[in-house]
This record gives structure tokens, sequence and C-alpha cells, in this order.
């Protein structure tokens, strides 16, 4: 079975940092990709 696409937003975000830290240690079951606000 191939890997699911996950996009994760706001990474640089507490929780959305820990899940995107979390989904990119398992690469077999997440294509994970992030998104994150340039800082003005």
């Amino acid at each position: 079975m191939s890997p699911k696409k996950v996009l994760v937003t706001g990474v640089y975000g507490l929780i959305a940092g820990a899940i995107y830290r979390k989904l990119s240690k398992l690469p077999d079951q997440y294509e994970v990709y992030a998104l994150a606000r340039r800082s003005q």
C-alpha cells in the first residue's frame, strides 16, 4: 500500500510542528508536506 499524502499547515507552531515531526518519522505510512507562513 502506498503512503498517505498529508499536508500539515502552520508547522512553526507547537502542535503542527509536533505532528509534522511525528509523521515524518513514518515514511512508509505517510508522505508529509509542510506549509508555513513567511515571517514578516
